[in-house]
């Protein structure tokens, strides 16, 4: 550890609530031992080069001999090479000069800052010797006071429930500052928010401190099952030098081994819930107003609303193989943020469901409002969703239990109309005009196998451009002009890979029909791709 600088001494339990009067441009300099003056021996105390003064000033006779010491100290401090000057201020001071806690005056400050030397004014709390020793001790034995640092966090988590704000409030204890929580999209898990910016904080990937304008933050980024930071927990506090921050760094490693232990065990009551949920909407869709008694009892307990109007959601996750999609419980507290009162958020093979209820069958300004809500949700997620986007489909409000099967198929069929247009669209079913009567069959199962024969010899990662092209090139009419733009290539490559991706799939495109259930198989692949994923420009 390199030896204690003067900032390094105001992030102390004894100065925490100090004044930094004046000379901030000597917070830097390094410290080798401190001195201790007394009011009576300002001008014969021996203080060494490199040291920091403790200054009793209340200590004195009179109140007449004092309103100068000060500065003279400043100046025979400064003429000493010393490094900062902490005048323990106690109070009782009526002469003219300050009360305890009170100002310094401006000339004062002045000088401290001419002389770049730290003027620190600590109020009533501690003696002035116990100042003293605890800056000595700081100064001679910074590992120590360290590795105290480290053990007493230790025993925290020991003893802690070994929950998340348990654990950082332990954190927060020992390193005396602001400790938070937050996941890659910036969701806020547990804990205070990070002045910091979020941008900055999920950028790390491994242990390291942050230095801002006033202080530091400290930040370890928690690796999940995957072995990928999974969450990043933050140290914030201003007026710190580097042994906090070395400390903070340290402290946050000690937790590295509980935080990931805690984040197993979430993930595995996620995806024991997520099987819980997923079996109850697949009762519910198969049984429909058949539904077992034992089954609407389990979705009761559960909090899920049976009766009354239901009005379906699907959210559906479209991009490139292997991208990450967000996490459930990050959408669903986007969701919730942005005001929509959801019932169960449950993942699917292509996306999510979900329904809202009423008591009575929602207007259509009810559908309009949700869809301008969802738009909200996913434009704020689609920044940390790279190679991802996410679509969304609305469903016609239908009642009881067998509505919920209805609305829910028709949300789903409208995520794959939206898939076709630009990321974070939502489409209404009953907006798809003549449409919907092809998006019943095509979001079938059998289409979508049939959809993998037919564009089988594209989906090798070899004849990626092929694919892309192909769609580009139905979704533009044919046009291998405007295909070429919203590719970026030339016309004349159009066209060499429209008549290669012709001779493989042994279709020819001017066939309308042929370019029908090309495009349709494109689409379906493209929102429900099963094992495979097709590529995506």
């Amino acid at each position: 550890m390199e030896r204690v600088v003067v900032q390094d001494f105001l992030a102390m339990e004894p100065l925490r609530d100090a004044v930094l009067v004046g000379g901030a441009a000597g917070l830097g300099a390094p410290v080798a031992d401190i001195a201790l003056v007394e009011p009576d021996d300002v001008l014969g105390a021996p203080i060494p080069p490199d040291s920091g003064v403790v200054f009793a000033v209340t200590s004195g006779r009179g109140p007449s001999r004092r309103r100068h010491l000060v500065d003279v100290l400043l100046r025979r401090t400064h003429a000493c090479r010393a490094r900062a000057l902490f005048v323990w201020d106690g109070g009782g001071w009526d002469g003219g000069g300050w009360d305890g806690g009170g100002e310094m005056a401006s000339a004062t400050r002045r000088l401290a800052d001419r002389l770049a030397l730290p003027l620190i004014q600590v109020s009533d709390g501690v003696t002035p010797l116990e100042l003293a020793t605890t800056l000595r001790t700081a100064t001679f034995s910074p590992r120590m006071a360290q590795s105290a640092t480290l053990l007493e966090l230790n025993r925290l988590l020991r003893s802690a429930n070994r929950s998340l704000p348990g654990m950082l409030r332990a954190v927060a204890r020992v390193l005396d500052a602001e400790v938070g929580a937050c996941t890659a999209q910036g969701v806020l898990v547990a804990g205070g928010p990070p002045a910091t910016a979020v941008e900055e904080i999920v950028a790390v990937r491994a242990v390291t401190t942050l230095v801002t304008a006033t202080g530091a933050v400290a930040v370890l980024p928690v690796l999940g099952p995957s072995g990928t930071p999974t969450l990043w927990i933050t140290a914030e506090r201003d007026r710190v030098g580097p042994r906090w921050r070395e400390t903070a760094e340290r402290a946050l490693a000690l937790t590295h081994g509980e935080l990931s232990a805690w984040l197993t065990r979430e993930r595995i009551q996620a995806e024991r819930d997520a099987r819980l949920r997923s079996t109850l909407l697949t009762e519910i869709l198969d049984h429909k107003d058949a539904l077992p008694g034992h089954i609407a009892e389990q979705a009761t307990m559960a909090g899920w609303q049976l009766t009354g109007w239901h009005t379906g959601i699907h959210i559906a996750v479209v991009g490139a193989a292997g991208a990450p999609a967000p996490p459930t419980e990050t959408l669903a507290d986007a969701i919730v943020r942005a005001g929509l009162d959801i019932g169960p958020l449950v993942q699917r093979t292509d996306g999510w469901s979900a329904w809202l209820t009423s008591p009575k069958a929602p207007l259509p300004a009810r559908t309009h409002a949700v869809a301008q809500a969802l738009e909200t949700v996913l434009a704020a997620l689609g920044p940390h969703l790279p190679g991802r986007a996410l679509v969304a489909g609305i469903g016609t409000p239908a009642s009881n239990v067998e509505g919920i099967a209805t609305t829910l198929a028709e949300a789903r069929q409208a995520a794959v109309a939206a898939s076709a247009g630009t990321p974070g669209t939502v489409r209404r079913v009953e907006d798809l005009g003549a449409s919907r009567l092809l998006l019943g069959w095509y979001t079938s199962r059998a289409f979508h196998d049939y959809a993998r024969r037919l564009l089988a010899p594209l989906l090798d990662p070899a004849e990626r451009n092929l694919f892309v092209t192909l769609e580009t090139y139905i979704d533009q009419a044919c046009s291998t002009g405007r295909t070429a733009r919203a590719l970026g290539v030339h016309r004349n490559t159009v066209a060499q890979r429209v008549a290669r991706a012709e001779r493989l799939l042994g279709m020819p495109l001017t066939h309308p029909d042929s370019r029908l259930a090309l495009q349709l198989a494109a689409r379906v692949l493209r929102v429900n791709p099963g094992e495979e994923e097709p590529p995506r420009p």
